[in-house]
C-alpha cells in the first residue's frame, strides 16, 4: 500500500502518465488491457522511468522529458544520419545504456566535432 501511495503522490509520474495515456479511451475491458499492454511495453523500452529524466520545456502541455520526448523541444530539429543497419544498432544501444535521447547524444557529438574543427583552425592560422 506504501508504495503504491508514493507512486500516486510523486507528480511527475503523475504528469508523464496523463500526457501520454491521458487522452486513451476505452469502451471496456478488453480495450483498457490493450492500452495497459502498450504503456508496459513502452515502459519496458526505457533504461528506467521516464518520469525521472529532465523535463526540457514545462511551458508546454506536451511532455519534453529527454528520453521519451526530447525531440518535441523547441531547439529540437530532425536530423538524419546514414549508418549502416550494425551501426544504427549499436549507436541506439550506446543511447540506451546513457539513458539518453539520441538527440541529446548527436547534440553532443556535433558540438565536440565542431568544437575539433575550430581548434584545428586555431591552430592552423
Amino acid at each position: 500500500m506504501e508504495r503504491v501511495q508514493r507512486e500516486i503522490a510523486d507528480t511527475d509520474r503523475r504528469e508523464w502518465f496523463s500526457l501520454h495515456y491521458g487522452q486513451e479511451k476505452h469502451r471496456n475491458k478488453p480495450e483498457l488491457l490493450k492500452i495497459l499492454d502498450r504503456c508496459k511495453a513502452e515502459l519496458r523500452s526505457y533504461p528506467h522511468y521516464p518520469w525521472r529524466t529532465p523535463q526540457l520545456d514545462t511551458s508546454r502541455s506536451v511532455c519534453t522529458r529527454l528520453i521519451c520526448c526530447g525531440y518535441r523541444h523547441p531547439e529540437a530539429r530532425r536530423l538524419v544520419a546514414f549508418l549502416e543497419p550494425h551501426e544504427r544498432a549499436a549507436f541506439e544501444r550506446a543511447v540506451f545504456n546513457e539513458r539518453a535521447h539520441e538527440g541529446d547524444v548527436l547534440g553532443r557529438l556535433i558540438r565536440e566535432y565542431l568544437a575539433n574543427q575550430k581548434r584545428e583552425r586555431e591552430e592552423s592560422a
